[in-house]
């Protein structure tokens, strides 16, 4: 009798401890917590430094120039280290300021390439950045035209893309409410298959990838993929800028957007696998419009002007420039003719063809 209570009582007294115990551990443990966040506390860091280029500190160059850097800083703040990088590529870890350096990196490609401090202090890192412009190191040839043929077009047409395949045309035109896809008989202009595009969209570039035709919009920044065949609408994507011309590869899209960039999409996904931008010796070559691969090159229209870019593109160089002045006589100009815009090329009998918007006729053109 005597013994089974004590055990009752023994178990109350162990029942009573746990909770206390287990209590005091928590709150233990809670402490350790917060004085970790407090020795981890992480504070700004103000470390400024001085990016200067030798000798005279300009931030342009031609491809092929190393530019010597150098980097010192401009108050005392302690640091633990700083990484430097240039074009994406390590260059070194220093403990200690100065920093003197060329930029050897072998930049091929024209644009912009960003040199980036990464400093560390305080269990912080704060990246301090300076940007350089490389342009051309070619001088563009200069190519006029001679025109071969003559061929009717739809001066309603406000063109946005043009494609020659395996016979017609196929083009793509522009303007809310008058946007449209066309597969176009060669010889006589005429419409001989058309989709319109919802009232709402612009209508921009197209081309054609295996059997889909893909075309994009201007301000919408959606894509439309059409099965050649049918014109049936087959999907939708997106993309982050404004839509202007586009071609392709064989293996990638290329789209343009008004700007010096063109962009080569993923041609299943339809997202941007790489960049380029496109200079030439003087700087950036903007508004280029409507697009079309030729043997290795890129065409780009340049809008507002009867100028054609020819350009690398891997490297973003313009080649050279094909100067259209005059191709569209002035009797063939109506009130609401418009520039130059349409590129197509017939692979198999290497004819190059151009037009523009709401002209009256297309050119088979050859280049002197």
């Amino acid at each position: 009798m005597t013994i089974k209570v004590f055990t009752v009582n023994l178990f109350i007294f162990i029942g009573i401890l746990i909770p206390i115990s287990c209590n005091d551990s928590s709150n233990k443990k809670n402490i350790t917590e917060e004085e970790n966040k407090l020795q981890k506390k992480i504070e700004p860091i103000n470390v400024n430094l001085n990016i200067q280029t030798l000798p005279t500190n300009k931030l342009e160059y031609i491809v092929g120039e190393s530019p010597k850097l150098y980097v010192s800083q401009i108050d005392s703040t302690m640091f633990d280290s700083i990484q430097f990088f240039f074009a994406d590529e390590f260059i070194q870890t220093v403990t200690k300021l100065p920093f003197e350096t060329e930029l050897t990196k072998n930049i091929n490609k024209t644009g912009r390439s960003n040199f980036e401090a990464k400093i560390f202090a305080n269990n912080s890192m704060k990246t301090q950045n300076q940007t350089y412009r490389f342009l051309s190191d070619i001088t563009p040839k200069n190519y006029s035209y001679e025109v071969i043929r003559v061929y009717p077009h739809d001066k309603k047409a406000f063109t946005q893309g043009l494609v020659y395949d395996n016979g017609f045309f196929y083009e793509a035109t522009g303007l809310k409410g008058a946007s449209s896809l066309r597969k176009v008989q060669v010889g006589t202009g005429d419409i001989i298959q058309s989709f319109t595009i919802a009232p709402e969209i612009f209508g921009e570039g197209i081309t054609i990838f295996g059997d889909k035709i893909i075309q994009l919009s201007w301000q919408a920044r959606v894509g439309f993929v059409y099965d050649k065949s049918s014109f049936q609408l087959l999907a939708k994507f997106n993309y982050s800028t404004e839509g202007w011309g586009l071609t392709n590869d064989g293996k990638h899209l290329i789209m343009s957007d008004g700007s010096n960039k063109i962009y080569f999409l993923d041609n299943q996904t339809y997202s941007e696998v790489s960049r380029i931008e496109v200079y030439d010796n003087k700087g950036p070559v903007n508004q280029l419009n409507e697009l079309e691969f030729i043997d290795g090159e890129i065409y780009a229209n340049i809008y507002q002007t009867d100028k054609i870019a020819r350009i690398d593109p891997f490297t973003g160089k313009v080649l050279s420039y094909i100067d259209l002045t005059g191709i569209l006589p002035k009797k063939d100009y109506d009130n609401d003719t418009d520039v130059l815009n349409g590129i197509a090329y017939d692979n198999i009998g290497k004819k190059l063809f151009v037009t523009g918007k709401k002209w009256p006729k297309l050119f088979e053109i050859k280049l002197k």
